[in-house]
This record gives C-alpha cells, structure tokens and sequence, in this order.
C-alpha cells in the first residue's frame, strides 16, 4: 500500500525531489521493514535470505550477499567493516546518475571526474529514505539499502553509501520503531532458482555526463 505516514502497516513510499515525484523506474520504491520483508509481527526478525517484496526466486540481500559483491569490486580482498563505519573506496564504482550531489572526494559516489564510477553497472541512484517522522531525507545523498538479516536483538540492518565518501557501511539501528522507515530494497536471485529463460539487457551505462 502506498503510504504518506510512517506505519507498522506495509508501506511503500515514492522517493521526492522536494516535491516532485522521482522517476520510480529509475530510483525505484522505498518500502518499509514490513512491505520489504512481507513479516507483519514486529518482534519477528529479518531471517536471512527472505524473499519479502522480491519476486519468486529471489530474495532480500543478506550481509554475506553485500560483503560479497564487495569483496569481488575490491578485487578480492574482503573490507574490514566495523559496523556503524565506512570501509573501503569502492563506493563510485557501484553509483550512477546525476542526482548524487556532487563531491570533490576522491572515488566517491558524487564525484563525477572519477573514471571508474559506475565500473561495476550496478548502477546505484541516490534515492533517499522515508523517516517515521513522516519526513523524505537525504534525496541526492545517500542509497539505502535493507539487509536481510535479524542482527541484534533483531534490529534492523541496513547497507549503504553516500554522495561524499567512497566507503560502503553496514548498520544497524536500535531506534525505537525504525522498522517504520522506508529505505530502498535490491534482490538478489537465489542460486537454486532456475527461470525457464532470462533476457539480459546489453546496454552498457558505466560512464554519466552530467
């Protein structure tokens, strides 16, 4: 259900650029822990690999998912993530698009003169979240991301980058009712998962002239 108020209902919301609806076939939908994971108790938590809002044979990324994809854009050494911390410079080959503010830092998603941004054609878009105070934050600074896994005392976890650092971040939140914000979600397929045919699109977008 689309939402205009934070709830523990599941929510999606449109991502805004103050108050013009984004693009959601580029920036996508920003769903709340209850839409994303599809569990509707709010003392359950997040098991690993949960297929939630994705579509049969594919799931919620787990943190082994992320660390993973990370790990082969850092060619093959792992980043030494403490959780909370940025780690690595890896963040402006994963970023794509205009809208990150711009960014002098080195490797960073907003810095448009870096070569390599976007190397990866993961195309990351800096959609924003939806906070339980009824607020859209951070359009143009930050990706989002839920991570499908309980953590601590099932808190939510949730992985993202920002326009002005070239690190990745792994986070947890123990804020009260933070399952009511509205952060964006990117499945992954299952490895057991075997469609009868798939069709790739070849277009290649790993450079932005903005």
């Amino acid at each position: 259900t689309n939402g205009t108020v934070a709830s523990s209902a599941a929510r999606y919301y449109i991502p805004k650029n103050g108050n013009q609806d984004l693009n959601d076939s580029i920036f996508g939908l920003l769903y709340n822990w209850y839409a994303a994971t599809r569990i509707n108790n709010a003392n359950d938590g997040l098991s690993e690999g949960k297929q939630g809002v994705c579509p049969q044979g594919w799931h919620v990324p787990t943190q082994s998912d992320w660390t993973t994809m990370e790990t082969y854009v850092n060619g093959g050494t792992p980043l030494d993530h403490t959780i909370g911390n940025m780690s690595g410079d890896i963040a402006g080959k994963l970023a794509k698009g205009c809208d990150w503010a711009s960014s002098e830092t080195e490797k960073a998603s907003g810095n448009y003169a870096y070569s390599d941004r976007n190397a990866t054609g993961l195309g990351i878009v800096p959609a924003g979240r939806f906070t339980k105070a009824n607020t859209y934050t951070n359009y143009g600074l930050m990706a989002e991301y839920w991570v499908s896994y309980g953590g601590v005392n099932s808190y939510p976890y949730s992985w993202d980058i920002t326009n002005s650092s070239p690190g990745t971040r792994l986070d947890y939140s123990n804020e009260t009712d933070y399952k009511k914000y509205a952060l964006s979600v990117r499945c992954v397929r299952d490895e057991t998962y075997n469609p009868i045919s798939v069709t790739y699109s070849t277009t290649s977008e790993n450079v932005s002239i903005c």
